[in-house]
């Protein structure tokens, strides 16, 4: 199954984008990022530079979604170097850090600051960024 990308959506050309993922107009996927199998990025989701999302990842575009109208919540950022595990659940407006690791299967309810590591449902923060060497 190849990866859809949508017409509008921004992919720069160094981006590896797996098998089987969708990738919205209007969302954004900067340089070296790589998206392993299965992930979805809704409008309103912008990858920063060298992010790394693990297979099976979801990226909400609405906390309360209604039909016939389009999404509502802020933009979901996710900066440069951070690295996301496995099948996370990531809620809309959400900013993740420059460095964060967000551990596999997280619930990312809230914004992860730069270099914290989280884990769980909902993702709690298990190393804090001062904590890096």
């Amino acid at each position: 199954m190849k990866p859809v990308i949508e017409f509008g959506a921004t992919v720069h050309p160094t981006a590896i984008v797996s098998l089987g993922c969708v990738i919205s107009r209007g969302a954004v996927i900067g340089a070296y990022c790589r998206l392993e199998h299965h992930v979805c990025v809704p409008n309103g989701v912008a990858l920063k530079n060298r992010v790394f999302v693990g297979s099976g990842t979801i990226f909400c575009n609405d906390k309360h979604p209604k039909i016939g109208r389009p999404p509502t919540d802020p933009l979901t950022v996710v900066e440069s170097e951070a690295v996301i595990g496995a099948n996370c659940t990531i809620l809309s407006g959400v900013h993740i850090g420059e460095r964060a690791v967000v551990g596999a299967g997280a619930v990312v309810t809230k914004d992860v600051p730069p270099g914290t590591t989280v884990v769980g449902n909902p993702a709690r923060t298990i190393r804090r960024g001062e904590d890096h060497g």
